[in-house]
C-alpha cells in the first residue's frame, strides 16, 4: 500500500537543497503577500504565538539571553536613545509603570539604594548638601513632623548622643551663643510654666550657684546698672509690686521698715508701729546709738552710710502677720542693731555668731541676754 507520507517524507530528505532554494525563491516572488499574510495570522493567533515563544525560551534561553547581551553591547548608545525617546513620548505609561514597579519591589528598591549610596559616599553627600540648601523650609517641616511622631525615641537618641560626646556640645553651646540663645527664649516663651517649676525644685542650689558666681564677678552687678540705669529700675519696681502682692512676711517687713523709717527722720505720724513692735521711738534711738560703730555719728545713719541690720537675720523668722510669736522676735530691741552698709550687704543672711541660732528656739528673755551688748 502506498503510503504518501513516508513518500513525501523519504523525497524531502534526499531533495533538501533543490526543496530550499525553491522555498527562498517562491518567497521573494511573493514577499509582499506573505508578509501580509503572517501580519493577519499574528492578529488571529495571539495565544498561540505566546505560547510558542514560551515554548521557544525555554527550551533556548541560555542563547536568547547571550543574543541579547551581545546585541546590548554592540548597540547600546542607540537602544539608550530609542529608549529614552520612548519614555518622553509616553509619560503617562511610564508615571503609571514606575508607580507599580516601586509597590512591587519595595524591599529590592530599598537593597539597590543602601547599595549605591555605600558605593557612592561622595556623590550623596553633595546631593545632600545641595539638596538642604535648597529646601530648608521642606526639610524644617519633615524634622518637626518626624520629631513629634517618634518623640520618646527621639529623646533616648539624643540624651545617650549628649552622654558620650560631652566635649562636642560643650564646644558647640560655646561657639554658638546667639543661636543658644534664641532657641532657648523661644522654648521658654513656648513653657512658661517650666521656669517657675525649676526653681521651686532647685532653689538652694540657684542661690548657691548665683552667690558664687557673684564673687567671682564682683564688678558685673554694678556696670550693668549704670549701663541700663531705666531698665533696672523698671525690674525693680516690677519686683517690689510682685514681692509685696505674694510673699505677705515681705510684705510685713516692709510696711514696718518704712513705718520705721519715715519715724526716725521725724515724722509724727504713723506711730502705730510702736504698738506692734512693743517699743517706742526713743527706746529704738537708744538702742541705735548704743551700737554705733565707732567714729559714726547720726547723721551718717540718716544720710544711708549705716543700716539697721537684724542680727539674727529675717530670713530665719517664719511669720505672716505682725501678732505673729516670731514677728516679735525678729524685730525684737535686741536683735537691731547698726552697721556699715557695706558690711550689712555683705554680711547678707548669714549669723556672725552661730551660738545665737540655738538661742532662738528658746525664751525671749535668753535672747535678749544673748543679743544685749
Amino acid at each position: 500500500m502506498f503510503d504518501k507520507k513516508e513518500y513525501m517524507k523519504k523525497y524531502r530528505a534526499e531533495h533538501k537543497e533543490e526543496i530550499k532554494k525553491c522555498s527562498k525563491q517562491w518567497h521573494l516572488n511573493h514577499k509582499k503577500a506573505e508578509k501580509e499574510r503572517m501580519k493577519q495570522w499574528r492578529i488571529d493567533n495571539p495565544e498561540k504565538i505566546k505560547e510558542q515563544r514560551g515554548q521557544y525560551y525555554i527550551k533556548n534561553q541560555e542563547k536568547i539571553l547571550e543574543n541579547q547581551k551581545q546585541y546590548y553591547i554592540k548597540n547600546k548608545n542607540e537602544i539608550l536613545k530609542r529608549s529614552k525617546r520612548w519614555k518622553e513620548n509616553n509619560p503617562k505609561y511610564m508615571k503609571e509603570y514606575n508607580k507599580q514597579y516601586r509597590e512591587n519591589n519595595v524591599e529590592k528598591l530599598k537593597e539597590l539604594q543602601k547599595l549605591w549610596r555605600e558605593n557612592n559616599p561622595e556623590i550623596v553627600k553633595e546631593y545632600g548638601k545641595q539638596y538642604r540648601k535648597n529646601n530648608p523650609e521642606e526639610i524644617k517641616e519633615y524634622r518637626k513632623q518626624y520629631y513629634k511622631n517618634n518623640i520618646g525615641e527621639m529623646l533616648e537618641k539624643n540624651k545617650q548622643y549628649r552622654e558620650n560626646n560631652p566635649e562636642y556640645f560643650l564646644m558647640w553651646y560655646k561657639n554658638n551663643p546667639e543661636k543658644v540663645k534664641k532657641k532657648r527664649d523661644e522654648w521658654l516663651k513656648n513653657n512658661p510654666e517650666y521656669n517657675k517649676k525649676y526653681y521651686r525644685n532647685n532653689s538652694e542650689r540657684i542661690k548657691e550657684k548665683s552667690r558664687k558666681w557673684a564673687k567671682d564677678n564682683p564688678g558685673y552687678k554694678k556696670r550693668q546698672h549704670e549701663n541700663n540705669p531705666e531698665k533696672w529700675k523698671e525690674y525693680s519696681r516690677q519686683y517690689y509690686i510682685k514681692k509685696l502682692k505674694n510673699d505677705l512676711k515681705y510684705r510685713v517687713n516692709s510696711n514696718i521698715h518704712k513705718a520705721i523709717w519715715k519715724s526716725l527722720k521725724g515724722n509724727k505720724m504713723g506711730r502705730r508701729w510702736e504698738s506692734l513692735v512693743n517699743y517706742t521711738l526713743n527706746d529704738l534711738k537708744k538702742r541705735l546709738n548704743k551700737t554705733m560703730p565707732e567714729d559714726n555719728t547720726w547723721n551718717d545713719f540718716m544720710e544711708g552710710n549705716l543700716h539697721i541690720d537684724h542680727i539674727l537675720p529675717i530670713k530665719l523668722f517664719q511669720f505672716k502677720t505682725p501678732e505673729d510669736k516670731e514677728f516679735k522676735q525678729c524685730w525684737s530691741l535686741y536683735n537691731l542693731r547698726l552697721l556699715p552698709a557695706k558690711e550689712n550687704l555683705s554680711k547678707n543672711a548669714n549669723i556672725t555668731n552661730p551660738i545665737l541660732l540655738g538661742l532662738l528656739l528658746k525664751e525671749t528673755k535668753p535672747l535678749q541676754l544673748a543679743l544685749a551688748i
